[in-house]
């Protein structure tokens, strides 16, 4: 509709709009009714666009390239994948004027446009009201903007470039963190890139520094389905990581409709320092991994459900090969009163030859996946991995964040009650850990229940009971973790 109005005018739009009300009012129309009384008044066919529009699944993208200014002239090439003829307003921009004109586009072809003047800037559809698949290159040169991390809205008719500088604690050292976040829109979201990089610079003198870097890309993209490219690296701490993975995303166009997504990639991993991690929970050495994942979801208004299998592959290049395997399900459900139940269960083991960061922990992940959290808590301390801060993995028992044990098998089944209208919800699990699955008669059950809070993205976890405290605590204790849901 924007687009029609500013193909057709604001008079004859207004026009049409009141004939169309006064011509069905207390009537059922249809979209034909409404094209029928946009071809009588402008006097043309409309079909090409109803029909691309309407009843296709195709996309356009306006492009403006290669400004050139002179003393007396300002020349910009304006064009793109346009699928009908299309007029795009186009804004010339200095420090102290706009000029602002109409231009006639038509189908993959270039319009070389010179004005008189000297103009600094120059933007295609300036305030975004023609359909386009990438109005982030709607401006030459490209519109950069640096923001403070606090609230990182997207912003598709540029590219920005959100900067967070805090101080922290790690290693040994007070220091300064900076993380920033560059795009116009989440790669997830259709956007061209999503770029993540942090830096940790220590006042102390030998305490790591650390850097990280991860970028989101496109590979390709058509109706339902789309591959990325993930990359990613990481130094500090005396631990190094890069890695880069393919994702395959494909869903149908509905909300309700199943989606599928499959990764495959390889990550290497050089461990020469545990002191960070806790000395007992990592081992020095390298690894090469070959790592494939599968999730299915479904989602309706009352239901939804998601399961996935992971697994990894170490051939032994730089050392002993492993193998390792882990079966997730959840399954979540709108009650009558404002409640939801959800139910979580996991499944997981690792060969013989697998190191210790690899074994399975009943308390969750070691590692901070997500790079802008692992760029803002530290890698030790109270809200590290290792102690208060919840990854969500393996069997994924909260109350377990400070146990020792360790095993090439577990699993873990969780129930949670949340209510939609206070951030309040309870959680129950059980699981079990051990070096074979051939222990599990003879082995303990690990139980833990507790209270949830959650305020937006944040999560507070708070187990109160646990079945096997550590040495030092009781089975009923106040104990809790935090996890940032992204």
């Amino acid at each position: 509709m924007s687009m029609l109005q500013v193909q057709l005018g604001d008079d004859l739009f207004n026009q049409i709009m009141k004939e169309y009300f006064q011509r069905f009012a207390y009537h059922h129309p249809h979209t034909e009714d409404f094209q029928a009384i946009v071809e009588e008044y402008s006097g043309r066919s409309w079909q090409t666009e109803f029909d691309f529009w309407l009843r296709g699944t195709g996309t356009a993208d306006i492009r403006l390239s290669d400004l050139r200014s002179s003393q007396d002239s300002t020349t910009v090439i304006l064009g793109g994948s346009i699928p009908h003829n299309m007029l795009v307003p186009v804004a010339f921009i200095s420090d102290s004027d706009t000029l602002e004109m109409l231009v006639n586009v038509l189908p993959e072809e270039e319009n070389v446009i010179t004005v008189a003047g000297n103009w600094t800037r120059a933007v295609a559809d300036p305030f975004m009201r023609l359909p386009d698949c990438a109005p982030w290159n709607n401006s030459a040169p490209a519109d950069f903007k640096l923001k403070p991390l606090l609230l990182p809205v997207p912003q598709p008719d540029h590219y920005s470039v959100w900067a967070l500088p805090l101080p922290g604690y790690a290693d040994g050292s007070w220091r300064v963190n900076a993380v920033f976040l560059a795009t116009p829109l989440p790669v997830e979201a259709g956007g061209p890139f999503t770029l993540t990089s942090h830096v940790s610079v220590p006042f102390k003198e030998g305490s790591s520094a650390a850097v990280g870097l991860s970028l989101s890309a496109p590979i390709s993209r058509r109706c339902g389905e789309e591959i990325l490219l993930n990359t990613r690296f990481f130094s500090g701490y005396g631990i190094n990581r890069i890695g880069a993975r393919f994702r395959l995303n494909s869903r149908g166009p509905l909300a309700t409709d199943s989606r599928r997504m499959f990764s495959l990639g390889a990550e290497m991993l050089s461990i020469s320092d545990t002191t960070v991690y806790g000395g007992d929970n990592i081992q020095t050495g390298t690894s090469m991994e070959i790592q494939a994942s599968l999730r299915l979801s479904k989602r309706s208004f009352n239901r939804s459900i998601s399961a996935g299998l992971e697994s990894f592959f170490d051939p032994g290049l730089t050392g002993n090969a492993y193998a390792g395997l882990s079966l997730e399900a959840e399954t979540s459900q709108r009650l009558s009163g404002g409640f939801t139940a959800s139910t979580r269960v996991n499944a997981e083991g690792v060969t013989e030859n697998a190191p210790v960061q690899r074994m399975v922990r009943p308390a969750g992940g070691l590692f901070f996946e997500n790079a802008l959290v692992g760029a803002v808590f530290s890698p030790d301390g109270e809200l590290s991995a290792i102690n208060h801060y919840f990854v969500r993995t393996g069997p994924a028992l909260p109350g377990y964040w400070n146990s020792i044990r360790r095993g090439r098998v577990g699993f873990s089944i969780e129930q949670r009650l949340s209510s939609t209208d206070i951030p309040l919800g309870f959680f129950a699990g059980t699981g079990w850990v051990g070096s074979s699955s051939e222990e599990f008669t003879s082995g303990t059950l690990l139980s833990n229940a507790g209270i949830l809070v959650n305020a937006g993205i944040v999560e507070a976890i708070f187990p109160l009971w646990v079945s096997e405290p550590v040495e030092g605590e009781n089975n009923w204790e106040l104990r809790w973790r935090v996890r940032i849901i992204l």
